[in-house]
Order: structure tokens, then C-alpha cells, then sequence
């Protein structure tokens, strides 16, 4: 039969215990072998060095047959199903084997099966393998217990390492050779390449990110960045040129937009031509090196992968929730991210309408982008926030009465354009527009006006009553007229008789005319969400 003995020496002047393992051979005849451990003394002995004894002169077949018998049992385990390992734990015991006083810190681990169908044959865990010094090699007493007294376990009190699985075969079992036999219970398959190679990680893998992906509490942080800015800005009138500035930036990004031109259908891609006239201010003092919006950007955002023009939108959404009556047109709704900037958009200002009157308001807005006169009408009611300057655009002056009122995105602008006299200045040249009052820090456009008056062919004339030096009124626009629906939309917007504080006519056309003018040519949005995970 095959079974494992042990005797055990100790030293009288060494507190070191060499432990002597015999193997019974086929025949039942204890044969012990010339050398079971390399070295002789602490000092010389290796702690790795303990492997199982052999005779030479045995034959492998009977002096191994119970270890050749487990490995070939492991390799049908392999071969037939996923074996997984089970971890080392200080519950393993050798049982009666020691005795119930000392502590052991070696365990014995049980292989899953034997030669003999009728005993399992543990095996332990070798602690001395590779990283274990020679202080904590393990060391059994010899027992005086009572072979039928119960089994002791004491946990470990270092854990023991093993390096492969095929080496755990080889560690020795030391058993008293008057110990009945130990029935450990079964424990579960290994499966020798997870021990090999697989190192258990605890650390939870970080989620994908989708690149440029906005959520909303960054929606919300840049929100507060542009109300930081604004807050940073003493002056009024430096204040409503940035304000307004920022919702100019989105609409020239926007307008520019082409549904008829496949190729390069531009729109919102955060590109502007800064050379272009017609964005005249922009790359100045808005978004230049060194401005306070690109310095924002850059610092934050850019590093994020979020495009500029994503950026630039939800900076002018945070600008219209502040300024509005009791943040009362919140666009958060109207917001999703995933535009792709464009790296040069050469000709993009021959796009963007000019000031000389509707025509070039209908080609931008309905034959271009395929909006209505009722969004363009709500859209030119951006023009309540903001002041133009004639450094820049050519057109001096703000469409309200002042630059306190230039701060506030409401329906003013509507109300503004019939409650003056304006008059035409700087006629036949690329600055003409309209002024009212002395005429010094007022200002409409020809795109403005003609939404409510017809202008085109009635030149030099005055709206209102008070005109200075002009007999001829501009008449309003007959309702037969192809511009009706402005004209419409334009006193609706006013929300009723003057005066009233009606905002949401505008506001809820507002929001409708800038979520579709905001996502021209855009496929593949998405919409503000908690995390940016890929699912």
C-alpha cells in the first residue's frame, strides 16, 4: 500500500527540527533513504531546498506510484473539465498527528484524489518556497498526544506561497507514523494556469469614457465659469459687449450652415473666419489668445476632449439663463453634445448674412439652414442683449435703451423697434443701419426692421412719428406680404398690450428656433447624461 511515514530528530544543542520522510515501498518494507535534506545545519540549509527523499537504486514505478497516480488524476482533471484553484486557508489540518500544545505554521492542503480509492493523502503547502526566510521555516513537535484524540488546528501565522501548482505535488507530508488515517474533506479542482498566471486584481477596472462627452454637472460648471467671468467684468458696457459677444460667437458658428452644399455643409463646428469682415470683433476681444473666454477654455475644457463648439454653445446657453428675466429661458433641454470641430473653414463669412435688409435674412435662415420666419424672427431677439461697436462690426450702439438693459435677454428688442422713430445714417454704405434719439448709443439694422417694415424699396424713410428731416414713413408690411409670418411673429412675441411682462411667448419661441439652429447638419448628439461611461 502506499502511505507516508515520519521520524523526527532534534538536536540537543539546536532548536532546529530536521524532518526525515520515508517512503514504504510496494512491498510494505520501510526503507529509508541515504539523504532527505540537503545540508546538515541551519546555517547551510536552504530554505527552498526541502524536496521529497529518493533512492536512486529504487525503481520510479513503486517508489513513486502514489505521486505518479496523483498527477496523472490532475491531468484527466484538466483535460475533462475547468478546474479552478482553491485558496490556501489555515483550516487544513494533520489532525492527531501533533500534539494539542504546539503551533504549527504549516497546513496540509488534501489532494483531490489517490492510488488508494479509500484514503486521501494530503499534502501541504510548502512555506520555505522563494519567499519565506529561514526564521519562519515550519517545525512539528513530536507528539504525545493520544492518536484517538480529536484534531487540533492552529491558523498560520504566515501565509504560505505556492509558485505552481505541479510544485505543491512535490511538498512533503509529514505524518506520524501511528496516526490513523485523516479523511480531509474534498476540496475544489485547480486549475493549474490560473495559479500559474492569474493574479487576483480587487481594484475595480475604470470605465470608458466617451470622448468630448459633456455631463451635467460640467454643463453646470461651466454655467458657473461664465457667471465667474461675468461677475469679473465692472463695467457695464465692457459687460454687455462680452454677453453679447459670447451668443454672436454661436450664431456666426451656426449660420454659416449650407443644407444644399454636401461637400462642406459647415454649421456649428466651432470655425470662424477671423479675417472675414463680417466677424469683425470676434477673433479681437472675444475669442483671441489671451481673451477671457479662449483662456477659459483652454485651461479646462480643451484638455477634457470637449469641442469648441459644444463649448461655445453651452457657455451662450449659460449666458441667456443668467440674463434672463428669473433665469426663466433655461436651454439646458435644447443641449447635446458630440459636434466636431473643423480645423479651417475658409469662406465661411461669405455665408453669414449682411445687414442690408431681408433677403439676405431669408437666404441664411430658410433656403440655407430650412428654418421659418418665425425663427428667424426669434432668433433676431438675441439682439436684446449685447451692444455693437464700431470698431468692430461697424454698427455702434445697443438695440435697448441702455447698456443696464443690454444686459437682460428679454422681449425689449421687439418692444424697442415700435415704440421709437428710427431713422436711416450712413445711407449706400456697408455701415448703414438706424439710430433713434440723438442717435449717439441706439441702433437697429436693416435685418431687424424689415421683419416688421417694408423697407427695401420705400429708402430714405422713418418708422414711428418723430422723424427728423424725413417726410416719408416706412410702411408696415401688408398681410399679403411674403414676409406675413414675421410680421406675426413679431407681435406676438410682444406678449400683448404694452406694457406687460409677458415673457413667454418669446422664450418658448426662443428655445425652439435655437435647439434646431444649434443642431443644423448634426447626426450623431447626445443629451446631457450623469456620466460619460460607455455602456
Amino acid at each position: 500500500r502506499d502511505g507516508v511515514k515520519e521520524s523526527v530528530s532534534s538536536s540537543s544543542s539546536s532548536t532546529t527540527t530536521t524532518t526525515t520522510t520515508i517512503i514504504e515501498d510496494g512491498e510494505g518494507t520501510d526503507t529509508a533513504p541515504p539523504s532527505t535534506i540537503s545540508g546538515s545545519s541551519p546555517e547551510t540549509q536552504e530554505p527552498s531546498s526541502i524536496q521529497p527523499s529518493f533512492d536512486p537504486s529504487t525503481k520510479p514505478s513503486s517508489q513513486y506510484q502514489w505521486l505518479q497516480s496523483a498527477i496523472d488524476n490532475y491531468i484527466d482533471m484538466l483535460e475533462s473539465e475547468e478546474i479552478v484553484i482553491p485558496p490556501l486557508t489555515p483550516h487544513s489540518t494533520v489532525g492527531s498527528t501533533l500534539n494539542p500544545s504546539s503551533k504549527p505554521t504549516a497546513n496540509a492542503t488534501p489532494l483531490p484524489s489517490t492510488a488508494n480509492p479509500t484514503t486521501s493523502k494530503p499534502t501541504t503547502s510548502n512555506p520555505t518556497l522563494s519567499t519565506v526566510p529561514p526564521t519562519s521555516r515550519p517545525t512539528i513537535q513530536p507528539t504525545t498526544a493520544n492518536p484517538t484524540s480529536n484534531p487540533t488546528s492552529h491558523p498560520s501565522t504566515a501565509s504560505p506561497t505556492i509558485k505552481s501548482p505541479i510544485q505543491s505535488l512535490f511538498n512533503v507530508i509529514e505524518l506520524s507514523s501511528t496516526a490513523p488515517p485523516v479523511n480531509l474533506p474534498m476540496q475544489p479542482p485547480l486549475n493549474l494556469f490560473e495559479v500559474s498566471f492569474h493574479e487576483t486584481n480587487t481594484t475595480q477596472p475604470t470605465p470608458q469614457q466617451r470622448k468630448g462627452c459633456i455631463t451635467n454637472s460640467v454643463y453646470d460648471e461651466i454655467d458657473r465659469d461664465i457667471e465667474q467671468l461675468k461677475n469679473g467684468i465692472s463695467d457695464d458696457k465692457t459687460k454687455a459687449h462680452f454677453l453679447g459677444g459670447v451668443v454672436r460667437l454661436v450664431a456666426h458658428d451656426f449660420m454659416d450652415f449650407d443644407r444644399n452644399d454636401s461637400k462642406n455643409p459647415m454649421g456649428p463646428d466651432g470655425c470662424f473666419d477671423p479675417f472675414h469682415p463680417a466677424n469683425a470683433g470676434l477673433p479681437d476681444d472675444l475669442w483671441c489668445e489671451g481673451c477671457l473666454l479662449t483662456n477659459l477654455y483652454a485651461s479646462k475644457y480643451s484638455e477634457r476632449q470637449i469641442s469648441r463648439a459644444d463649448f461655445w454653445i453651452a457657455c451662450a446657453n449659460a449666458v441667456i439663463r443668467q440674463t434672463s428675466v428669473n433665469n426663466g429661458l433655461d436651454l439646458r433641454d435644447t443641449f447635446e453634445w458630440g459636434r466636431v470641430d473643423a480645423n479651417s473653414c475658409s469662406g465661411q463669412g461669405n455665408r453669414l448674412p449682411s445687414p442690408r435688409g431681408c433677403s439676405q435674412t431669408e437666404d441664411v435662415f430658410l433656403t440655407r439652414m430650412g428654418l421659418t420666419w418665425t425663427d428667424a424672427t426669434a432668433l433676431m431677439g438675441a439682439h436684446t442683449i449685447g451692444r455693437g461697436d464700431t470698431g468692430f462690426s461697424g454698427h455702434h450702439g445697443t438695440w435697448v435703451p441702455n447698456n443696464n438693459e443690454a444686459m437682460m435677454f428679454d422681449k425689449t428688442y421687439y418692444e424697442e423697434v415700435f415704440l421709437n422713430s428710427w431713422h436711416p445714417r450712413n445711407i449706400g454704405t456697408p455701415r448703414e443701419d438706424w439710430t433713434t434719439g440723438n442717435g449717439v448709443d441706439r441702433v437697429m439694422l436693416n435685418t431687424d426692421l424689415c421683419l416688421v417694415m417694408e423697407i427695401d424699396d420705400n429708402m430714405p424713410c422713418c418708422t414711428g412719428t418723430r422723424c427728423t428731416g424725413l417726410s416719408r414713413r416706412c410702411p408696415r408690411l401688408p398681410d399679403n406680404h411674403p414676409r406675413s409670418e414675421a410680421f406675426e411673429a413679431f407681435r406676438e412675441y410682444l406678449g400683448g398690450s404694452y406694457p406687460n411682462d409677458n415673457q413667454v411667448p418669446f422664450y418658448n419661441a426662443y428655445r425652439e428656433a435655437w435647439r434646431k439652429a444649434t443642431k443644423v447638419g448634426q447626426k450623431n448628439l447626445s443629451p446631457l447624461a450623469d456620466n460619460c461611461d460607455v455602456e
